[in-house]
């Protein structure tokens, strides 16, 4: 029998049931009256007759029923039957269905949206070619928490030299200030690409081409630009004719020669870059000499790489290594020394290759905590069930008594779960949409452009919802249905469906609220953990006030301003502003503090001793530099500790002189007094005359970072960030900075216009990871207290209504009012302890993994594990006492009356 036979069959099985059941109902009457004629034949009464015949074949249902076995298929019609019927039944209780569908809901939307975000992060693959085999270099340096860039040169070097890297591509991503003829310049990001970038990761274009054969090889030979497809449609529109259209790039006509399809966006996760030009520009674009392709000191640029066939990571790293020898001796600063270079995929070196590290355990910490979450709204709905079966004994009796097995009650019980399961899918699916959504207006704040990527919608993400709503339905569904399948059909014909299970069903349900009130605590102190941490963090001293403190960055460089006319435009730009009404003190520095931009150098002691094998000093560290004003300390209200800030004397004509922070003074000269030394790096060597407090500069997670200052008139720079003190509301300040940045020059684009504290508040670098985080375990330990208490709820009410006739009994027998109330209450605490502690053991393991990622946490948070143990039996009082009012208020007249 082939497949469309077997199909065909299936169908007639399914919609011609009734025909073929007519049919053989015609022919078993046919068989039973011979059978009554052939036994009336044979000398018996029409009476014994017709018994003989009914004792032979049996009810006519099971023949029915064994027919309909016969022709195969019959799960199919079973399961029209179960599902028809469990939609019957669930329309049929629309209270208990609306209750177990929403409880369900909250439970999945948990899961779907963190499975969203972590879909995100992990699997959804970048749109470009073979993107299974995309690696990201990696260079670590045990110095520096982050990782460092390529040179040119040495991306030039991995791609003749390592085999196992195919297709090797480097990038690196630029601020610039886009002209359109006729409109003014506006500040947006440009990948600068090796000449292959785009065709080996696969770009194709919607309009024009992408770069040719040949194209990118020559510095300043190729003034193309190919538009990213967001871009194009944001920013211009969608114009179908800007092909061949020029665009100035810092002040440079650039011809636009194509735009990519929409589904491209690079091959950095997370970005979206106005567009990509031949890395050989970039000494055009930027102003910057042709030797950064050939100096190995020159670092910028991220590596990217198919990995070839027959290739794993642990063997194109062992080809790296010998090139890393060869390139150490090309190395004269001894960068390459202490650092080891490897290969990472480009799935897992997500949002960022120097905290991917930290993403799988925090995934792997969310998703258990909204596992959780599912399981005490699938404990809630199982005793929802429970007493839901317990109130169908007489039906399912009844079913049993006319034939219907054991597992076909089962069967039908676990398709209605099943079913509401689903339904509860779809309402978690729509609540995980409203979350995706607000999630998203979380992004991060800054200019770097951010590509949003999709939190809702993949098939992935659909599959996963399905199944894991198929996963609570018979996790719910399954021990109701068992239990209450197993009849006893005379006892409960004889009592007339009344039959409540007895002490025997008690321990389920007991074990449940034990369960969801431990999976609560965990999930609850998991949540007060990660609101702990975004507290400590605010308490954080950050070196600076940020009160009263507005921002705002302009580029002079990419405006095309030499360094003379730049100082100019700063001076005039500084009084200008301390004009301003309500401003109390104006300063400018070239780095803004928690940005994407960390500025850190490696600096020493410039008498310490070389190192004659790498030409480095020793006691080198890696610290956080900043160039600033004479008025940056006092604007920013950073404490100075010993010697002097930076004075305006301190010029271009003046010995070079430097500030350090505390960190940096102690770990280079321990024991000595640090005003008068010389701090060198590889650019310079000043003289420190004065000494700061630390503070935060990279991240605000960061232990003590050794930081230096240098003044902005000996080391001219940009881009700068002005700060504006203001006696009032900063935000009021920021409007009137706008407005004098525009009278001095109306085509200068200026970004990160904030306040500090809105700053520090969005920026990935500031508190918006640690906020993010604390919502996201916040919420989920308001879902799981809501369906905790709940649970408790419904279970003692449900105990009590069972408990009817006993509390009418015990009052009957002079009991006082107030020992039935303390009969349910304490009923209902011994469980709820019961859950508590076993929930507080697990959580107490939880706290030491999440004080590995959380900064200043304490493992046993007093405050947390007491503040959780006290909101838990608050609540759980309250979900008792209702159920023990309504028990202390039964009459016993009437109560044993009704019996």
């Amino acid at each position: 029998m082939n497949v469309f036979t077997k199909l065909r069959q299936a169908l007639r099985a399914v919609f011609r049931r009734n025909q073929l059941d007519a049919e053989m109902a015609e022919e078993m009457r046919f068989h039973r009256e011979a059978q009554i004629e052939a036994n009336l034949a044979a000398g018996m009464t029409r009476r014994e007759a017709l018994r003989a015949a009914n004792l032979q074949f049996g009810p006519a249902d099971a023949i029915a029923e064994e027919g309909r076995e016969a022709r195969g298929f019959a799960w199919l019609i079973h399961l029209r039957q179960d599902l028809r019927y469990g939609i019957k039944m669930l329309l049929k209780q629309k209270g208990f269905t609306f209750v177990a569908v929403m409880t369900l809901g909250l439970g999945l939307s948990a899961n779907i949206t963190i499975f969203s975000l972590v879909d995100v992060f992990f699997f959804q693959p970048l749109k470009v070619t073979a993107p299974e085999r995309l690696v990201v270099m990696n260079r670590q340096n045990p110095s520096n928490q982050f990782a460092s860039m390529f040179s040119w040169a040495d991306y030039a070097a991995y791609r003749d030299q390592v085999p196992g890297l195919e297709d090797a591509m480097a990038v690196l991503l630029r601020p610039v200030h886009l002209a359109w003829p006729g409109q003014m310049p506006h500040r947006n990001w440009i990948e600068n690409v090796s000449p292959n970038y785009l065709e080996a990761l696969g770009a194709r274009a919607l309009l024009g081409r992408t770069f040719l054969p040949g194209e990118g090889e020559k510095p300043g030979a190729d003034p193309y630009i190919v538009l990213n497809h967001r871009y194009w449609a944001d920013q211009l529109g969608s114009d179908p004719g800007v092909v061949g259209r020029t665009v100035a790039i810092n002040g440079h006509p650039m011809e636009v020669i194509g735009v990519t399809v929409p589904e491209f966006n690079g091959g950095q996760w997370g970005l979206g870059a106005a567009g990509w030009v031949p890395v050989t520009m970039m000494p055009t674009l930027f102003g910057w000499d042709e030797s950064m392709f050939t100096n190995h000191e020159w670092s910028g640029f991220r590596v990217l790489a198919h990995l070839a066939s027959g290739y794993d990571e642990a063997r194109v790293e062992a080809e790296i290594s010998v090139v890393d020898q060869r390139l150490r001796e090309l190395h004269p600063s001894g960068d390459l020394d202490q650092t080891t270079t490897g290969v990472v995929r480009e799935q897992l070196s997500r949002p960022d290759p120097n905290v991917s590290s930290f993403m799988p355990l925090a995934a792997v910490v969310f998703m258990a905590l909204v596992l959780m979450i599912l399981l005490i709204a699938c404990a809630n709905v199982s005793n929802l069930l429970s007493a839901r079966a317990a109130s169908r004994q007489r039906e399912l009796g009844i079913r049993a008594a006319v034939g219907a097995s054991r597992g076909r009650l089962t069967r039908q019980l676990l398709t209605e779960s099943v079913l509401l399961a689903l339904i509860a899918g779809a309402v978690g699916w729509f609540l995980s949409d409203l979350a995706g959504r607000l999630l998203s207006d979380m992004s991060p704040s800054g200019d770097m452009p951010v590509a949003t990527e999709a939190v809702q919608g993949t098939w992935w993400i659909l599959a996963f919802a399905v199944v894991v709503s198929l996963f609570a339905g018979v996790v719910t569904g399954l021990l109701p249905a068992l239990r209450a399948t197993r009849v006893d059909v005379q006892e409960i014909l004889k009592s007339g469906g009344a039959a409540g299970g007895g002490k025997r069903r008690h321990w389920l349900r007991n074990g449940l609220v034990i369960s969801q009130v431990a999976f609560c605590a965990i999930v609850l102190v998991a949540g007060g953990l990660f609101l702990r941490s975004l507290r400590q963090a605010a308490a954080m001293p950050l070196g600076f006030d940020p009160d009263n403190l507005a921002i705002a960055s302009i580029d002079l460089d990419l405006q095309g301003y030499e360094r003379e006319r730049g100082r100019t435009f700063l001076r005039q730009l500084q009084d200008d502003l301390a004009a301003i009404p309500g401003v109390q003190a104006v300063a400018l520095s070239n780095v803004l503090p928690m940005s994407n931009s960390p500025g850190l150098r490696d600096v020493s002691d410039a008498n310490s001793p070389l190192i004659a094998e790498t030409g480095q000093r020793e006691g080198m560290l890696n610290a956080a530099s900043n160039i600033v004003d004479e008025h940056f300390f006092d604007t920013l209200r950073i404490n100075l500790l010993r010697g002097r800030g930076i004075q305006e004397t301190d010029t271009v004509d003046s010995p070079a002189v430097v500030v350090v922070n505390d960190t940096l003074a102690r770990r280079l000269w321990p024991e000595q007094d640090a005003i008068g030394q010389r701090l060198t790096s590889f650019d310079f060597t000043a003289e420190v005359v004065g000494v700061v407090a630390t503070g935060k500069y990279v991240m605000i997670s960061e232990e003590d970072r050794p930081a230096y200052y240098r003044p902005y008139q000996q080391a001219y720079n940009q881009p700068v960030t002005l700060y504006l003190r203001t006696a009032g509301d900063p935000a009021a300040a920021l409007a009137e900075m706008r407005r004098v940045l525009q009278r001095l020059d109306p085509e200068l684009p200026v970004y990160n216009t904030s306040t500090m504290e809105e700053h520090l508040r969005s920026t990935a670098f500031g508190y918006l990871p640690l906020r993010m985080a604390a919502y996201l375990a916040g919420a989920q330990g308001l879902v799981g207290l809501v369906l905790a208490v709940m649970g408790v709820y419904a279970v003692v009410a449900f105990s009590v209504s069972q408990r009817t006739r006993e509390i009418g009994i015990r009052l009957a027998l002079g009991a006082d009012r107030s020992d039935v109330f303390r009969l349910v209450v304490r009923g209902g605490l011994i469980l709820i302890g019961t859950g508590l502690g076993l929930g507080l053991m697990v959580a107490l393991g939880l706290s030491h993994v999440l004080a590995g990622l959380l900064a200043g946490l304490n493992p046993l948070d007093v405050p947390v594990f007491g503040g959780v143990t006290l909101l838990l039996l608050m609540v759980s009082f309250l979900a008792c006492y209702l159920p023990a009012r309504r028990a202390m208020a039964i009459d016993p007249a009437i109560t044993l009356k009704s019996d």
